[in-house]
């Protein structure tokens, strides 16, 4: 079994998903700020496409939150619950301001029509700081997705008249936004991801004794996309616009 702290095919997981966000959001870029009309990101292929990206990159959430909160409590027997928290609240609260720094970019660039209110980054963010109070459950946390399943498909006939409860997954009526996963469902992806790393990483972590060690040419390549997907999500939009500006 490897002896790395990393786990390398999590890592390539997020690689596939960081290339799949680039390649979609390269597409919407097209589309959305450059006119090209017919490509059509929100739906059939393009929409399979993007939403297949966010349900990679939230289940991953949830599986590398279990082995990470694993970690520290063995590493910290001696410490309660409120003493581990800060590290996650801290975690949390850097990701929404990450997705804070998104919302302000987006609204200059587009205003009131689309720009990003409550984006995966807001929803990664949140739940990382919610996530601590639902590891106690492990496994079970699959049974909790599936909730959040049900109320999603509820929730989405509901319309109030206030954007206040947009982060739950209640809209207004005329609300549109380029990215926008609330709590409701988007929150049981992740859970469901904290179940899965439970069981694979925590509780029967035997089946990685048949495992190779990742000695591939290219595995650091392979898989620094992975261990720096977020600042990649920060960076690339900007990086995408200056240059289809230039070429276009």
């Amino acid at each position: 079994m490897p002896t790395t702290n990393r786990y390398p095919e999590i890592d390539l997981l997020r690689t596939l998903a960081v290339f799949m966000m680039l390649v979609f959001h390269f597409a919407l870029d097209l589309e959305f700020f450059f006119g090209w009309a017919g490509i059509g990101v929100l739906s059939g292929g393009w929409w399979l496409l993007g939403r297949a990206t966010a349900i990679i990159f939230l289940l991953l959430v949830g599986v590398s939150f279990m082995i990470s909160w694993d970690r520290t409590v063995k590493a910290h027997p001696e410490k309660t619950f409120w003493q581990v928290y800060p590290k996650y609240l801290r975690r949390g609260l850097f990701v929404i301001g990450c997705g804070m720094v998104v919302t302000v970019v987006t609204y200059w660039n587009m205003g009131q029509n689309g720009y990003i209110r409550f984006g995966v980054l807001h929803l990664i963010g949140t739940s990382i700081i919610l996530l601590p109070f639902f590891v106690r459950f492990r496994e079970p946390n699959a049974a909790i997705a599936i909730v959040f399943y049900i109320l999603g498909k509820w929730v989405r006939t509901k319309l109030l008249a206030t954007s206040l409860f947009l982060p739950l997954g209640f809209r207004y009526p005329g609300f549109a936004s380029l990215d926008y996963y609330p709590l409701i469902p988007w929150l049981g992806m992740i859970l469901l991801g904290l179940a899965i790393g439970s069981f694979f990483y925590v509780r029967h972590t035997e089946w990685r004794n048949t495992l190779t060690t990742f000695h591939l040419p290219l595995s650091t390549a392979l898989t620094w996309p992975g261990r720096h997907a977020l600042w990649i999500y920060l960076l690339h939009q900007p990086i995408f616009l200056g240059l289809l500006q230039v070429v276009l």
